[in-house]
């Protein structure tokens, strides 16, 4: 017979919980449909996405607490509940608003959705067993032309660059801060002559405009609300760095909600761009101006880096990072890097303590990725 005590009751486990699973999947769809339909601006587009992301944290929170207060999991709970209802709110106004049809929960269009995502793997434990929910998966379209046209843009800017040119090889000592930190640098050695030519070319085949000079490496990608902004920036720094060895990208963006949607975005492609890209070492991370060894990390390593900054976390002049740490000066040594620096929404980072704090991070390339009406 077992006499042990029990000292502390069930909890945790809620990744397999049918609740967390189809908050989670609602979650990222709720990024994916806000970067595709709701103007970036938009304080209902930073609403709904942190609705959903409260649905799914307090859920996961509240079967943690399980264990010791059924009192706190009840009331986190009905907080993720009350977030999911102001969630669905917000998808019947942008419904009714547009004059397009809500479906029935037992409508014909209704069941088919759910009968893509049809398991029993999960565990219904927490009563969450009406409808039949699984690890739910998104699909890319890899091939859809209007998005592979700005790909291709992008890409064709630096046609003629040699493909090693950013290898281990250029690896460097700087003197940063009175301290000697190795880093993996970008090394774009086209001439402003190359570079303008191939502007021209890109503008001309797009019927743009030519520009008939550089001012400095800016470029400028405009696609329509709800074309997938967001996957065409993530997939042309594949291409950059497929095509010629570029490894260092800096993601700055204006508020905490986009951030968010970057990370996920990140999060829910990676697996379709393993499959395109034949799963390539890289690492991408949120930057946290307390967590000096991920900027360190993203400086000395010699392989594709993402990083993601919401530009409030560095604009400041007084802000740790352009303080002296262990390692030196982190906006030092990310500079270092040489890092292609793409900007969205740059019509929200304007300011001049904006424009100057992207400056101070800016290496060869800046890339200006806009939503247009």
């Amino acid at each position: 017979m077992n006499n042990s005590q029990k000292i502390i009751g069930p909890h945790g486990g809620y990744r397999n919980l049918r609740s967390f699973q189809t908050a989670q999947a609602v979650y990222d769809a709720t990024v994916i449909f806000s970067d595709r339909f709701i103007e970036r601006t938009s304080r209902t587009r930073d609403q709904m996405i942190q609705a959903a992301r409260s649905g799914v944290q307090n859920i996961a929170e509240g079967n943690m607490a399980s264990a010791t207060s059924k009192k706190t999991e009840l009331k986190l709970t009905g907080v993720a509940r009350a977030s999911l209802e102001e969630l669905l709110l917000d998808y019947e106004d942008f419904l009714r608003q547009r004059g397009l049809r809500l479906w029935a929960k037992e409508s014909p269009e209704a069941m088919a959705v759910r009968n893509l995502y049809r398991s029993d793997q999960s565990d219904r434990s927490d009563g969450s067993d009406r409808s039949e929910r699984s690890d739910m998966k998104l699909q890319f379209e890899a091939n859809q032309q209007f998005q592979l046209d700005a790909i291709n843009a992008a890409v064709e800017i630096f046609a003629s660059q040699p493909a090693g040119a950013s290898g281990f090889s250029y690896a460097k000592a700087t003197g940063i801060g009175g301290t000697f930190l190795s880093v993996v640098a970008n090394n774009l050695i086209l001439d402003e002559e190359t570079v303008l030519k191939n502007l021209q070319s890109v503008q001309q085949k797009n019927g743009i405009e030519q520009s008939g000079n550089l001012d400095g490496f800016h470029f400028s990608i405009e696609m329509e609300t709800g074309t997938g902004k967001t996957y065409v920036y993530l997939r042309t720094i594949h291409e950059l760095h497929r095509q010629y060895g570029f490894k260092k990208f800096i993601v700055v963006v204006p508020s905490l909600a986009i951030k968010e949607g970057v990370l996920k975005n990140l999060e829910i492609t990676k697996e379709h761009f393993d499959i395109l890209y034949e799963k390539p070492v890289m690492n991408w991370f949120e930057f946290d101006p307390k967590k000096r060894s991920l900027s360190k990390n993203f400086a000395t390593t010699n392989s594709l880096q993402i990083m993601v900054m919401n530009i409030d976390q560095f604009a400041r002049a007084g802000n740790i990072f352009y303080q002296q740490g262990d390692w030196g000066v982190p906006a030092e040594y990310i500079k270092a890097t040489s890092p292609i620096v793409i900007v969205d929404e740059p019509q929200n980072m304007e300011t001049d303590i904006r424009r100057q704090a992207i400056a101070q991070i800016q290496g060869p390339c800046q890339m200006e990725s806009r939503a247009g009406s």
